[in-house]
């Protein structure tokens, strides 16, 4: 993290004022925040002489949440460059374990253009007449998470817990961060890797 963040973030002396950067830590989420006594990024459980967080790396292939405490809107500038080739993302595969993704996708796409459950996107994608038996895709809605399945039986993406509606034009806005679940484990890196089509496709 750059200390010149503070600048967007709306810093405090306490985590309960300030703007949050949530980064999912494999099992609960790690929350930071911009300490104005201590200059510095701290998680919000430091104290004074725990160190500096202004060096923890924030990867590209991973999403991160962010938690506004303020109504007005907090403008933030992405630099670099649109993909022009698939972005590869690695993931954990014990069994149903969760990995948090950042697609890169520099525009909104749908269930279907992610189209993860094609060979090309992921290795042995499990679909499945419902549920419990699948690979599941979890995407932040703005209020909640929602939950998607690939039915193989009918070849259309669902949500957990509806009736049986096609769910391939459901629209993940630009930016949005996903979560992947995958009921089998894997041991090889292509068993291990996630591959979101480039904003050209």
């Amino acid at each position: 993290m750059k200390t010149a963040l503070h600048a967007t973030f709306s810093a405090a002396a306490d985590p309960s004022a300030a703007d949050l950067i949530q980064v999912w830590g494999g099992a609960a989420w790690l929350n930071f925040y911009f300490n104005t006594t201590w200059q510095r990024w701290a998680r919000d459980i430091d104290i004074v002489t725990d160190p500096s967080r202004n060096d923890y790396l924030l990867r590209p292939d991973r999403g991160l949440m962010i938690a506004r405490r303020g109504s007005t809107p907090l403008p933030i500038m992405v630099v670099g460059r649109v993909l022009t080739a698939p972005q590869r993302a690695v993931h954990a595969r014990t069994e149903s374990a969760l990995t948090f993704l950042a697609p890169m996708q520099a525009a909104n796409t749908t269930l279907g253009a992610l189209a993860l459950q094609n060979g090309d996107r992921t290795t042995a994608w499990r679909g499945g007449s419902n549920a419990a038996e699948a690979d599941l895709l979890i995407v932040w809605s703005g209020a909640t998470w929602f939950s998607f399945f690939y039915n193989n039986t009918v070849g259309q993406w669902h949500r957990v817990g509806e009736s049986a509606t096609n769910r391939d034009d459901f629209e993940l806005k630009a930016g949005t961060p996903v979560f992947v679940q995958r009921r089998g484990t894997g041991s090889t890196i292509a068993e291990k890797t996630v591959s979101f089509p480039a904003t050209a496709n």
